[in-house]
């Protein structure tokens, strides 16, 4: 008879634990898409905190950065957030490969996500603060990498 009762109470236990995350996501995912981004906090940000040179983590520090402007970001490896921006609210308005852009024009706050690939298996992912691409550190140019690789450039939607 005990185990019985016991095995009842561990059973809804499970279920209050499962119905709380369920909340808890729900709630997340409604805020993600609601949320207020304010692109000059983000950009501010990332002026602020680059270090001296590469440190490999550039995921992080983006993430960061658009966390100061209002998004509710996740760190993830930087070619991954290719597929995630879409779902906060960026588009792409950009594609090619290397540091070749065929004329297009970086706006403040647009993001590069560059691919994983030899060159990095994490990929790479930068912020244009409107005078140049910042990640973990202040890029010289768009796509830090000697050989050319894919790229795609995101904005948010206003």
């Amino acid at each position: 008879m005990k185990s019985n009762e016991t095995n009842y109470k561990r059973m809804k236990t499970k279920q209050k634990i499962i119905i709380s995350l369920v909340v808890v996501l729900l709630g997340y995912l409604i805020w993600c898409r609601t949320y207020s981004y304010n692109i000059d906090k983000a950009v501010a940000h990332a002026e602020s905190s680059y270090l001296s040179k590469s440190h490999s983590c550039c995921a992080w520090f983006v993430m960061r950065s658009m966390q100061s402007g209002g998004c509710p970001m996740i760190i993830l490896p930087a070619w991954a957030y290719r597929d995630v921006l879409p779902l906060y609210g960026y588009e792409k308005v950009a594609s090619g490969k290397g540091n070749v852009m065929n004329g297009f024009r970086p706006q403040k706050g647009d993001v590069v996500v560059i691919e994983n690939g030899k060159h990095s298996i994490w990929g790479h992912i930068a912020i244009y603060t409107g005078n140049c691409w910042i990640s973990d550190f202040k890029q010289r140019s768009m796509c830090p990498y000697k050989r050319p690789v894919p790229y795609v450039i995101f904005r948010k939607n206003k």
